[in-house]
């Protein structure tokens, strides 16, 4: 799978871009616009990254609003082990999450089977996952040359985004297991039902009552 995954990078020279051919499904264009914006948020982060060989100085935060900072370091070390630790993938775990819920949302509300939909917005995230990584491996390029980025030799990414593809594939399986109906799991025959609710849990005090009143009135 890396092995195809690279070769396929390369095929591609670099550049990808967040449309799919052919004809469309009609929510393609809210799921691009979906994908536009997930893909200006890492943009924006590894931007940052690479304006760090310019003075050497760099202030970003991680997705969870950590600050990174360094000054008048290089960044092999410490700069370059924090960048491929897990800078990147908080982002693009909550940006699946979310663009496979929003699209299911969008389904539900307009009574579509959701199906072919998610495997549309799938697509899109996988296009949105390996810009992401291949961005990363340039931005580490340019780092590591001084600016120079094809004065060394670009790290092979095909590993993360097999990772990151799995990551999607499990949560694509998930929501489509899902047995909402209008935001809710429905519980219409069960006494426990489990929606939001305190620790999660709540009494579905309908069904209690029926059931009491059932066993009341078999009683002698």
């Amino acid at each position: 799978m890396a092995a195809l995954l690279s070769s396929t990078l390369h095929a591609k020279n670099m550049s990808i871009t967040l449309e799919l051919p052919g004809k469309r499904t009609p929510l393609y264009p809210v799921m691009r616009r979906y994908a536009r914006e997930l893909d200006r948020i890492t943009s924006e982060k590894l931007m940052k990254w690479r304006m760090f060989c310019a003075k050497w100085s760099l202030h970003v935060e991680d997705y969870y609003g950590k600050p990174i900072h360094y000054e008048g370091v290089k960044f092999e070390g410490s700069p370059r082990l924090v960048f491929w630790d897990r800078f990147i993938e908080p982002f693009l775990e909550n940006g699946i999450v979310n663009a496979l819920d929003k699209i299911h949302e969008e389904c539900v509300s307009r009574n579509l089977d959701p199906g072919e939909y998610l495997g549309e917005m799938k697509e899109l995230l996988r296009l949105w996952i390996e810009k992401t990584y291949i961005d990363m491996a340039r931005t580490d390029q340019v780092l590591r040359g001084k600016g120079n980025p094809n004065s060394v030799q670009a790290v092979d990414v095909s590993s993360k985004i097999s990772s990151m593809y799995e990551y999607l594939d499990s949560h694509t399986v998930a929501i489509m297991h899902r047995r909402e109906k209008g935001g809710a799991i429905e519980a219409k025959d069960d006494i426990i039902e489990i929606k939001p609710n305190i620790y999660g849990i709540g009494l579905n005090l309908n069904e209690l009552w029926r059931r009491v009143r059932s066993r009341f009135r078999r009683s002698p």
